[in-house]
């Protein structure tokens, strides 16, 4: 069975708190998370690069000011990034496509069996909201937000 965790960086990783920099306890959520569930992760922050080993490198990066002292422990997790997507209308660039819809665009070339989404920003699409874990950006990743999501992965 496969189950991905659309995973978002800022606001759910990192907070005002931790000055934007990767935070150890929300991290060890996270694997809490993974360990549970037996899920995988697909990038969909605007950390990702255009592949997973661009991604995983920036996560881990000492050099990057996000990571600091505390790159991502899970990059073995990673198995993918959402594309980065723009509305085109008449030949030109509208606006750049909602997250919800580059997760759309995931799922369609590379279907899963369960996925829950983890992100500060509510710009889901209709069909994703049962699927979607809100995480308030002035907290991160709670306990709360973790049991959810294992009911959605689990249920």
């Amino acid at each position: 069975m496969i189950k991905l965790i659309f995973l978002d960086i800022d606001g759910v990783l990192d907070t005002y708190k931790t000055r934007y920099q990767l935070d150890p306890e929300l991290m060890k959520r996270l694997g809490f998370l993974l360990e549970t569930t037996g899920a995988k992760i697909v990038v969909s922050s605007s950390w990702r690069a255009m592949d997973v080993a661009g991604t995983i490198e920036f996560m881990t990066d000492p050099d990057n000011p996000s990571v600091g002292s505390h790159p991502f422990p899970y990059t073995d997790k990673i198995i993918g990034v959402t594309p980065i997507l723009f509305s085109i209308i008449d030949g030109d660039i509208d606006r750049p496509a909602t997250r919800g819809e580059e997760i759309a665009a995931y799922l369609k070339a590379n279907p899963c069996d369960k996925y829950v989404i983890l992100d500060d920003d509510r710009d889901m699409l209709p069909e994703q909201w049962e699927h979607f874990v809100p995480v308030n950006d002035e907290f991160g990743l709670t306990d709360e937000n973790v049991q959810k999501a294992v009911t959605i992965l689990e249920g």
